[in-house]
Parts: structure tokens; C-alpha cells; sequence
């Protein structure tokens, strides 16, 4: 999951709580990643729980950990189970972060520098190349400033 946009512009566009809800874009694609995580457990994959595991970065760990209180205590996360830090040095966590990195480069170059969202982008990353050519199922979405903005509006009347 990733937001693409002016990120200042979009989080003083509304509501005043909004940049103390939302202080950086992290907290927005945390909770934009857990709730696709959560639809799609519950559509693809019967309700299997799921646990999360983080590489442990303290400028947004106390506010990730308040977050999921939250929604748990509201009886909102019902497939993730499980809320936890990880070694930083642990091959899966190292792993998820080259994936991670790879797959925002090659969507910056899409959405950023105007390249087409052909085989050819991908050929340069070799991890993204690997699992595009695995033909497992990815998950993923990108937001830009009008749905982010649609989307914190819709939030707000629910």
C-alpha cells in the first residue's frame, strides 16, 4: 500500500484533528494496509487470522501500537490476531523491506516519471520480477490525494 501526493496539502485540507490523527503518511498506509489485509483474509481466504509482524522503528511504533488498540478495542480487526516487533535482522523482515523498496520504485517510476506500466519496469527489479513471474497472488494498492481525501471524509461521517 502507498499514498502518492502532496501529503501537507491533503492532511490540512479538512478536518483540524486530521494532522494529529494522521502526523505523517505512515499512519495512513498502516491502517490502508491492515484493512486490505483484513478483506482479503475474510474474501479470499475464510477468515484466516492473521499476525503481524514489524521491524521494531521507534518513531512509529508507540503511535501503530495505539492504532491497534483502537481498532481492536472497537471490535474492528477481527482477522488480525496478533500485533508484534520482529528483529530487524530477520531474513523475512529483510526481505519484506527489499520487496517493499522494490515495489515503490517501480511504482514511483509509473506515477511519478510518466513511464507505462509495462513488463519493462519490472524487468529492472529482480525481486518484483520474481514474484510477477510466480503468478502468486499480490496485494497492493496505491492512494493519491482525491481518494485519500475522499476517503478520510467518508471515515469521518461513519
Amino acid at each position: 500500500m502507498g499514498f502518492l501526493g502532496d501529503w501537507d496539502r491533503v492532511i490540512n485540507s479538512g478536518e483540524p484533528h486530521w494532522p494529529i490523527r494522521f502526523p505523517s503518511r505512515y499512519q495512513v498506509v498502516l491502517e490502508m494496509c491492515i484493512h486490505n489485509l483484513e478483506r482479503h483474509s475474510q474474501k479470499l481466504y475464510e477468515g484466516e487470522p492473521i499476525v503481524l509482524t514489524f521491524s521494531r522503528q521507534d518513531t512509529y511504533a508507540k503511535f501503530a501500537e495505539e492504532i491497534w488498540r483502537a481498532y481492536k478495542d472497537a471490535g474492528r480487526w477481527k482477522y488480525v490476531k496478533g500485533f508484534r516487533y520482529g528483529d530487524p535482522e530477520d531474513p523475512e523482515l529483510q526481505t519484506a523491506d527489499m520487496i517493499a523498496y522494490e515495489a515503490f520504485q517501480c511504482a514511483r517510476e509509473v506515477y511519478e516519471h510518466g513511464q507505462t506500466a509495462s513488463p519493462l519496469v519490472w524487468e529492472r527489479w529482480p525481486l518484483i520480477k520474481k514474484l510477477f513471474a510466480s503468478r502468486k497472488t499480490l496485494l497492493g494498492g496505491l492512494m493519491g490525494e482525491e481518494r485519500l481525501i475522499k476517503a478520510l471524509r467518508e471515515a469521518e461521517r461513519n
